[in-house]
């Protein structure tokens, strides 16, 4: 064997040693869900997992077969230099993938994506805690020059220049061609994707922990600007047909708002679940205020957030948008330009509108999409006194409720202002509370939410005693839910499950429950049915409170779709084409799920 092609060999290996390597520190780095996995699931992880390792290494060892092949006709062989450094940037581009892939599956509870590429600014960086990015630079460190030692010791003097052989560069070549073997796993007509690690039926993290995570990352990151949704689920009429049948235009069953242009409070807040809302059977310690709160006025129980970031929430609300698997539509402009825009409808309605946020709206692309949502005027991060004190996001709450108040006590009526909070997103760095050192991240969170609560009661009890107060309409929600407290893994429901509540003194119904599965793409509709403006071109947005309206939501993780509704909770994922079923029974002819899944590709692909 020549030394150029146990070079190709020696390479392979050691790329399938270095994958594996990165896996086991997967699982170890998240502890607590590896001890929840029996050995017959490890081993199957492993095995399962090696298919994407091997085609990974097949990825990276192709370059230099192909080139090694070529320089085996030459007389004279100046490649060494090249494919070492070669090998040394592939190493670097790895570890940096593995390392970053370790914090975030803490935070998104699925495997590093071209996603966060959407956040790299200091904000998303600045979320991590310093402590943690010591670990995980710690970690790099290790690995890298780890793997480089690996690599100088035992595979980089093997190639060693030779004679030129035409004999041997078909040999070569050959090996290089059969590499497409393990790249396709196989000789299948599906090529390999990761779906193929999928086995456990209820535990996510037994699927997701098979997954190369390189070979993850890398093609996301090929496919991230695709402007269009290949997969077909269901036939495009049938689709068609049953989303009208899920959104039924309609007026509202029991009108519990006067219809003489209340002025509109749109309250977002970052990232608080139900699950701390006393009233949703969630831990109301955690949110006093708001629990006590939803006492007084309308509190919907059955609110599903559309996606789990705020790029995606912000246009379901304001839209009436569902967000996308794989990709969040407010990364193109000219999608989102073609978009209802709710901001635009109360504008031509009458309404003075604004958006107030104490960070920097320019993040993920997200001013961009408000500008063209029809805002009049945006107060962000710049439109506050520089010497108020600053959270990683921008300003702390409290602050921001003091300027919403200001700006609304001299607002033109009727108005529609909407407001998101920022200070329940991590680092979670809130003035509030007394925390120990080293405190967990549920610790911090539900901290964070304590502050946001207060501060929230704080602006409600002044509003109240407002002029505007009596002719104005609150709705609280929230952008997206969240892990805490509990720790759901990415899919399951009730990590998606937020509180909606609607106070002030132009809600005229007396306090109660509403008990009806709605999403935040309805909030739009079942708002403008109630000021007697029902819009169709809300397509995707029912009337919560519509008696004959079907009772279901829908919500989007990071490659697939939920389903909430009819005694059933349960989830499709893209890449396994396979079901996780939480409550009730799988789906096993007509889906809606994968019918208003197709229905929002279709539209998608249009815009």
């Amino acid at each position: 064997m020549t030394s150029r092609l146990r070079y190709l060999l020696s390479l392979y290996l050691f790329w399938v040693f270095v994958f594996i390597s990165f896996r086991w520190a997967f699982l170890v780095y998240n502890s607590h869900e590896f001890s929840l996995l029996s050995v017959g699931e490890i081993l199957t992880i492993n095995l399962l997992g090696l298919r994407m390792d091997l085609s990974m290494a097949g990825y990276f060892v192709l370059i230099p077969g192909l080139l090694t092949g070529i320089f085996a006709l030459l007389k004279k062989d100046p490649l060494a230099f090249f494919l070492h450094s070669l090998q040394y940037l592939f190493l670097v581009i790895s570890s940096v993938i593995m390392v970053a892939d370790l914090e975030l599956y803490v935070h998104w509870g699925y495997r590093m994506d071209a996603t966060p590429l959407l956040y790299i600014r200091p904000e998303g960086i600045g979320s991590v805690q310093p402590h943690v990015m010591g670990i995980l630079l710690i970690v790099f460190m290790i690995f890298l020059s780890g793997t480089i030692f690996l690599y100088r010791k035992f595979i980089g003097n093997i190639l060693v220049q030779t004679e030129s052989s035409s004999k041997k560069s078909w040999t070569i070549f050959a090996f290089t061609i059969l590499l497409f073997i393990p790249i396709r796993s196989g000789f299948g007509i599906a090529p390999l994707n990761s779906g193929f690690v999928y086995f456990h039926p209820t535990k996510s993290f037994a699927n997701h922990a098979g997954i190369n995570v390189t070979w993850h990352f890398l093609r996301s990151l090929l496919y991230s600007d695709a402007l269009h949704y290949s997969e077909k689920l269901a036939e495009n009429e049938e689709a068609r047909n049953e989303l009208k049948n899920l959104v039924q235009p309609s007026a509202a069953s029991v009108q519990m708002v006067q219809m003489n242009q209340p002025n509109i409070l749109f309250i977002i807040l970052e990232g608080i679940s139900a699950k701390v809302i006393g009233p949703l059977n969630g831990d109301s310690r955690f949110a006093p205020r708001l629990s006590e709160l939803s006492t007084e006025g309308i509190l919907f129980d059955s609110l599903y957030a559309s996606g789990d970031r705020t790029d995606k929430g912000i246009v379901s609300l304001l839209s009436g948008y569902p967000a996308q698997p794989r990709t969040s539509i407010v990364k193109y402009p000219a999608k989102t330009r073609q978009l209802p825009n709710w901001p635009q409808k109360m504008s031509s309605m009458g309404y003075h509108t604004s958006f107030v946020y104490g960070g920097d709206a320019r993040f993920a692309n997200m001013e961009s999409y408000l500008v063209q949502s029809g805002f009049k005027n945006i107060t962000q991060d710049e439109n506050f006194p520089e010497s108020l004190p600053r959270s990683k996001w921008g300003v702390h709450d409290e602050h921001l409720f003091e300027q919403l108040l200001t700006e609304i006590d001299t607002a033109r009526q009727p108005f529609f202002k909407v407001t998101l909070t920022l200070s329940s997103h991590e680092p979670f760095d809130v003035p509030f509370g007394k925390l120990p050192v080293g405190a967990g991240l549920e610790e911090l969170y539900l901290n964070s939410c304590r502050y946001t609560d207060s501060v929230l009661g704080n602006f409600l009890s002044a509003a109240k005693k407002r002029s505007w107060w009596k002719d104005t309409w609150i709705v609280i929600t929230s952008d997206h839910g969240h892990k805490f407290p509990g720790g759901q893994e990415a899919m399951h429901p009730e990590r998606f499950r937020i509180p909606m509540l609607w106070l002030g003194g132009a809600v005229t119904h007396p306090p109660t429950v509403i008990r009806k599965a709605g999403s935040q793409t309805d909030i739009v509709n079942t708002i403008l049915s109630q000021l007697g403006g029902f819009d169709a071109d809300f397509s995707f947005s029912k009337n919560i409170l519509y008696d004959g309206a079907p009772r279901f939501a829908v919500y989007a993780y990071n490659n697939g779709l939920g389903y909430v509704g009819g005694g059933n909770a349960y989830t499709f994922d893209l890449d396994s084409k396979s079901y996780f079923l939480f409550k009730g029974v799988t789906p096993t002819e007509k889906d809606p799920a994968k019918l208003y899944l197709q229905a929002l590709f279709l539209d998608y692909n249009s815009r």
